[in-house]
């Protein structure tokens, strides 16, 4: 087995043992254990718990950003990829809300969060506008800035809050409702 494919098993091994029981209760030599491997192999990736945690962390969001781009660049209208994406991040969070807990309370960011999280999503969320505001779907009088976090704000904030906040799984109806208000506006 290369190298590649140990520090998978790692992770899957760390995903589960964290999500499961958390950081602070989660040993290396639980996670060696889980992923079929001694303690000093694991000690040869990582030099602790923390980097670990950081790495899985990083690794776990160099996939989501495969997929936000993956459901940014289909070829079908600003509603479904909102649908998407919405359905997207209930789906993340339910998986992850623990570890997302933990890094917060035990301050474990991943450095890579500082910026390239914010620009990578940043740019392709602006990008996704633009495309809308050429077709018609969007104001094109409108700032790209502004309409970017009225339109992924809204859908990211519902999305953390149904299911972090309140243990709900929203689906389509309660997307097509907000996309629509979005669109319609809160007057009447």
């Amino acid at each position: 087995m290369n190298k590649a494919d140990k520090k998978l098993m790692i992770f899957d091994a760390a995903r589960e043992l964290f999500y499961n029981r958390g950081f602070a209760e989660t040993t290396m030599q639980e996670i060696a254990d889980k992923a079929g491997m001694g303690k000093g192999t694991l000690y040869g990736y990582f030099t602790g718990k923390e980097e670990l945690f950081r790495e899985l962390l990083r690794y776990d969001e160099m996939q989501h950003y495969s997929r936000l781009t993956e459901i940014l660049c289909q070829d079908c209208d600003l509603r479904a990829k909102m649908y998407r994406l919405a359905e997207f991040n209930v789906e993340v969070l339910e998986r992850e809300y623990r570890l997302l807990e933990d890094m917060m309370q035990y301050d474990i960011f991943p450095e890579s969060w500082k910026t390239m999280a914010v620009d990578y999503k940043m740019d392709m969320m602006e990008n996704t506008v633009r495309q809308a505001m050429a077709s018609g779907e969007i104001n094109s009088n409108l700032s790209v800035e502004t309409a970017t976090s009225v339109l992924f704000g809204s859908f990211s904030l519902y999305c953390f809050s149904k299911v972090i906040l309140e243990r709900k799984h929203p689906g389509r109806p309660e997307f097509e409702i907000l996309y629509d208000m979005i669109f319609r506006g809160l007057a009447p």
